[in-house]
């Protein structure tokens, strides 16, 4: 049960250089929950760079959707 109503929404990056490991959903909540230890990934969507699928448009990065956009989640604590 939310206790707070959310006010601001955050865009935030990992500025996470594609072509080296860990540009991926897997890796950013590996990372999150096991090293940090945060109840799960601090991203609500996650671009995966490398992972290209077919769309009507062309080959696109794939984005997941890793927490439901009207969740309170961990990250931006010090605006990095």
């Amino acid at each position: 049960m939310r206790t707070k109503t959310i006010t601001h929404r955050v865009w935030h990056h990992s500025l996470t250089k594609k072509n080296l490991g860990g540009s991926d959903a897997e890796s950013f909540a590996e990372y999150h929950v096991n090293t940090l230890g945060w109840p799960g990934v601090g991203y609500t969507f996650i671009i995966e760079p490398k992972n290209l699928i077919n769309t009507p448009n062309g080959k696109r990065a794939r984005i997941v959707y890793a927490n439901d956009i009207d969740r309170r989640t961990y990250h931006v604590g010090n605006s990095n």
